[in-house]
């Protein structure tokens, strides 16, 4: 029975870490948010508690190196009658555990040499030792910066720390982008026996960030640009997405129908500015337009400030998760217009 339920905790660990991992992968391909975040912290929690909480795991873990470890556990199985049989099983079990992580993960003792470490531990920092079991943490990665060093310190002395995503460079040359939490564990006494380290490489989806970031950068240079050549050619453009309602209009567009800068309007506000007479016939175009996803041009007449200005409007449908016109407005100068009813000269 008692095998029964050491293997039971066993295929329930196997599962819990597991379904951690799963979570993990999904918050990986979700947008980077503040909520997405705090959730893989969380998550990187639960991930502690299970090797950390297994019967007997906070004796086992007293060391100051390799063979330290050893003697103790020779010393508790010969202090229990039968506990060589049931240690053994305790102990293979929960280093089973520890291999089988789908995570980066490693435990050391208070002079932070490994006393356990998963399997992909080894692989994910490309280490060709299969075994660290003894080492020193900084004689195997002597790259560690001087600040985590501290870090490691603090929670030696009992804290926790986490980080979202840290830049790593290794000791060949590349360099690698972590996210990690490192915490204390305990002895049977309430005391700090060493700590835990849960990591995750998450270089691919870091660069993958940073190219984005680059790219957004790029296209805002692109648009400021295109707003400085558009104002100096009299040019105000316009966005309409239909299904939403939203109207993004450019500066020049306000100024030309004489707005307020940075004052939101509607489509149906823009449209308003074209004389009653002809409004039906622009309407009736971007409609059009609209269903065929095609492209329109008209030219009107824009009773503006008390005054009318003729001016060429054209655009086009653009398909996609988000259907939207795009269209731009150009001032026609040259040709005398009648003022509108009530208005005063035309300006110009």
């Amino acid at each position: 029975m008692g095998t029964r339920v050491r293997l039971l905790a066993v295929g329930l660990a196997a599962l819990w870490i597991g379904a951690i991992y799963v979570a993990l992968l999904a918050l990986d391909s979700a947008p980077p948010t503040p909520l997405n975040t705090w959730a893989a912290r969380g998550l990187y929690a639960l991930a502690f508690l299970m090797p950390v909480a297994l019967p007997l795991a906070a004796t086992w873990i007293r060391r100051a190196t390799g063979e330290e470890t050893e003697r103790f556990i020779r010393a508790e199985r010969a202090a229990s009658p039968g506990g060589d049989a049931r240690s053994g099983h305790v102990e293979m079990e929960w280093i089973s555990i520890i291999r089988g992580s789908p995570l980066p993960m490693a435990i050391f003792d208070r002079e932070l040499r490994y006393i356990a470490h998963s399997d992909r531990w080894i692989t994910a920092y490309r280490l060709t030792e299969p075994s660290l079991i003894g080492r020193y943490h900084y004689d195997v990665f002597p790259e560690v910066p001087g600040r985590w060093k501290v870090l490691h310190r603090q929670c030696l002395a009992g804290e926790t720390k986490h980080s979202a995503g840290e830049r790593f460079p290794r000791a060949d040359g590349r360099v690698d982008w972590i996210r990690w939490t490192v915490q204390p564990w305990f002895t049977a006494e309430g005391e700090v026996g060493g700590v835990v380290m849960l990591t995750e490489v998450i270089t691919a989806q870091k660069e993958a960030e940073l190219a984005l970031s680059a790219r957004l950068a790029d296209l805002e240079t692109a648009w400021r640009r295109l707003d400085a050549a558009a104002d100096v050619a009299g040019l105000g453009y316009w966005t309409w997405y239909p299904d939403t309602g939203e109207f993004d209009a450019s500066a020049r567009l306000l100024q030309i129908l004489d707005v307020p800068p940075g004052t939101p309007i509607s489509f149906e506000a823009f449209v308003e500015h074209i004389l009653p007479e002809e409004r039906p016939i622009m309407v009736a175009r971007v409609r059009r337009a609209v269903e065929r996803g095609a492209s329109f041009s008209h030219q009107a007449q824009l009773a503006v400030g008390g005054s009318v200005r003729l001016v060429r409007l054209a655009g086009r449908v653009e398909r996609g998760p988000e259907s939207k016109l795009v269209g731009v407005v150009t001032e026609v100068v040259g040709e005398e217009l009648p003022d509108a009813v009530g208005a005063g000269p035309r300006r110009p």
